[in-house]
C-alpha cells in the first residue's frame, strides 16, 4: 500500500494495517488541520504497534519551487531551520510594495500561460458561495483598489485550468503546483521583533474546517505556519508577494531574499 499526501490522515483504520508493506509519503509540515494525525512520530508508533519494522527516508532532493534554496529559506523563515549549500532562489520572487503592481505583474504572467492563479489565507467570508455576484476579497475593505471573489464553489476544475479572476485558499492548494502564483501574505501571521505572532482568529472566523479541529493540545500557530508554507511552495516559475504588514515584509526579504 501506498498513502500519499499521508500527513492529511485523520485516523488509523485496519485497511492500513491490512498490508504487508505500506509505504507511506507525507510532510509533517503540510498538516492544516488540527485532526490530521499523520506525523512521522505517529506512524512509527503505528508500525510498532501492529508489527511493522520502521524504516524512515528522506527527501535528500526536492524539485518543488524551482531547483534552488527557495525552500530552504522558507524553512529558516518560518520554522527557524538552519541549512547547508545555499544554491541561490531557484525561482523567481517579487516582493510588490502595492496590491496593484501584483495585479499588474500577474496580468503580464497571463499573457504567456493559464497556469497561474491567486492564493490568500482564508481571512475573508465566502458571500459568493450562496450569492455569486458578492465580491469577497477588498483591499483595503474601504474604498478598494482590489477585488476578487474566491474559487468557485462549482465547476472548479475549470477555475483550476485557466483563472486570475478569483483567489484559491489552503484548501484548493495542497498537492497542485502553477507557473506562477500571486500570494496575498494577511495579518493573521505577522513577525514581530524576533517571533511570528499568529492570529489563528483571524482565519478560524470564517474556516470551519480548521476551527472544528482545533482541540486544545494542537499547536494552532504551527498550522497557520504550515498553511502558509503550502500556499507559498505552489509556483513553479514565478511567485509575487504583496504584504498587509509592513515589518514582515522586510523579514521576508532578509530571509528569503538575502536583502539587508
Amino acid at each position: 500500500m501506498v498513502i500519499d499526501e499521508a500527513h492529511r490522515i485523520t485516523k488509523f483504520n485496519n485497511s492500513i494495517s491490512s498490508a504487508q508493506i505500506v509505504i507511506v509519503l507525507q510532510d509533517d509540515r503540510q498538516r492544516v488541520r488540527g485532526n490530521e494525525i499523520g506525523t512521522k512520530d505517529n506512524f512509527k508508533t503505528f508500525a510498532r504497534r501492529n508489527g511493522y519494522t520502521f524504516t524512515a527516508f528522506s527527501l535528500e532532493y526536492q524539485k518543488r519551487s524551482g531547483l534552488g534554496s527557495y525552500v530552504d529559506r522558507l524553512d529558516r523563515l518560518l520554522y527557524g531551520k538552519e541549512y547547508l549549500n545555499d544554491v541561490g532562489l531557484g525561482i523567481e520572487v517579487t516582493v510588490c510594495d502595492n496590491i496593484q503592481d501584483m495585479e499588474l505583474w500577474m496580468n503580464n504572467c497571463h499573457n504567456t500561460t493559464t497556469s497561474i492563479k491567486y492564493y490568500a489565507s482564508y481571512c475573508w467570508e465566502w458571500k459568493s458561495k450562496k450569492k455569486p455576484t458578492e465580491i469577497d476579497i477588498k483591499i483595503p475593505k474601504i474604498n478598494p483598489v482590489f477585488q476578487k471573489q474566491w474559487n468557485p464553489m462549482y465547476n472548479q476544475y475549470d477555475w483550476y485550468l485557466d483563472s486570475i479572476d478569483k483567489v484559491g485558499c489552503i484548501y484548493t492548494a495542497q498537492g497542485l503546483g502553477f507557473d506562477y502564483v500571486g500570494f496575498i501574505w494577511w495579518d493573521d501571521l505577522v513577525w514581530r521583533t524576533d517571533h511570528w505572532e499568529g492570529h489563528i482568529d483571524k482565519v478560524t472566523r470564517y474556516d470551519e474546517q480548521l476551527r472544528d479541529s482545533i482541540t486544545n493540545n494542537t499547536n494552532a500557530q504551527e498550522l497557520l505556519l504550515n498553511i502558509y508554507r503550502v500556499m507559498l511552495t505552489r509556483a513553479k516559475k514565478g511567485l509575487c508577494i504583496w504584504f498587509e504588514d509592513a515589518e514582515t515584509k522586510k523579514h521576508f526579504k532578509e530571509v528569503c531574499l538575502l536583502e539587508e
